[in-house]
């Protein structure tokens, strides 16, 4: 048994995939209703991939499935070692919490009996620590499926939405909105402090006149500092800056930002001087997007 893979019951298998339709080597065993379907249906996934691409055909196809069949998204019920049968599902019909970033759910719906008699009236909405307590007390699992489950993480790991893959996707997703370039490439994300400064230089070598300018300064927590050359804009989403410059583009949460910057100087009579001000923020707090910089 294996019960943290997709349900069998499940239209999708694994990772949202666009399912390959390949009817050349079974059309003889077709009926041609079969065949003419499932070519119709394989021309219609290829001119829509061509139009929204494979992340977002994905998606769509999984969301009107669900929406349209949840029966689509079932799970097999749980059989326990001591004849108990515990039905976890999770769709959009059944009492669940989910994090719609990353398709996981913290609680989902359970019904359970012993021998024909439900333990309760209702399902009930348990999370996903409740459901494996429950499994356990009845001698654990045989076999079934259970729905994709979040059981949180350890306190001193960032959130989900700061995972590497969630930054990639604002990435790819403010790169599509705002038609920014798909000529630069994306250096990463800065992990520890970081902040935006005055960064004045002349456009052109052959220039007198020195324009305002911002950029972005930093360390990493591998001890190695980052200094960008000029920022050319910035979107703002879920915490994320999304930082492009003449050549690539970074990433930086906003929680990593420093809030005040401070440089110290000493004076001629050999003393220090102390100066803090607030850091520079080149986009309004409600802003998706900022050029011009």
């Amino acid at each position: 048994m294996e019960p943290f893979l997709p349900s069998s019951a499940s239209w999708h298998h694994s990772h949202r995939t666009v399912p390959l339709i390949d009817v050349v080597d079974d059309t003889e065993n077709m009926h041609p209703r079969e065949a003419a379907t499932l070519s119709a249906l394989r021309l219609a996934l290829d001119d829509a991939l061509k139009v929204f691409g494979k992340y977002q055909l994905s998606e769509m196809l999984y969301e009107e499935a669900l929406e349209l069949h949840t029966a689509l998204n079932g799970h097999y019920p749980l059989h326990c070692r001591d004849g108990t049968v515990v039905s976890a599902q999770a769709s959009p019909s059944c009492h669940t919490v989910r994090d719609d970033v990353q398709r996981v759910y913290t609680h989902v719906e359970v019904w359970a009996k012993h021998k024909g008699v439900r333990f309760t009236d209702e399902p009930e909405c348990l999370s996903a620590h409740e459901l494996m307590a429950l499994l356990e007390e009845h001698g654990g699992v045989l076999s079934g499926h259970l729905p994709p489950l979040d059981f949180g993480r350890a306190p001193e790991r960032r959130k989900r939405s700061r995972d590497g893959d969630m930054v990639d996707f604002e990435f790819r997703k403010a790169r599509k909105e705002h038609n920014l370039p798909y000529t630069k490439e994306f250096k990463g994300t800065l992990d520890s402090k970081w902040v935006y400064k005055d960064y004045t230089f002349p456009p052109e070598t052959c220039s007198v006149i020195h324009t305002p300018g911002i950029r972005l300064e930093g360390a990493r927590t591998d001890g190695t500092n980052l200094a960008t050359s000029r920022i050319r804009s910035v979107t703002f989403n879920n915490g994320v800056h999304i930082l492009q410059t003449k050549n690539s583009f970074y990433a930086a949460f906003e929680e990593d930002r420093k809030r005040v910057h401070v440089t110290v100087r000493t004076t001629p009579a050999g003393g220090v001087t102390l100066s803090v001000v607030p850091s520079l923020v080149p986009i309004a707090p409600d802003a998706k997007h900022f050029t011009g910089l």
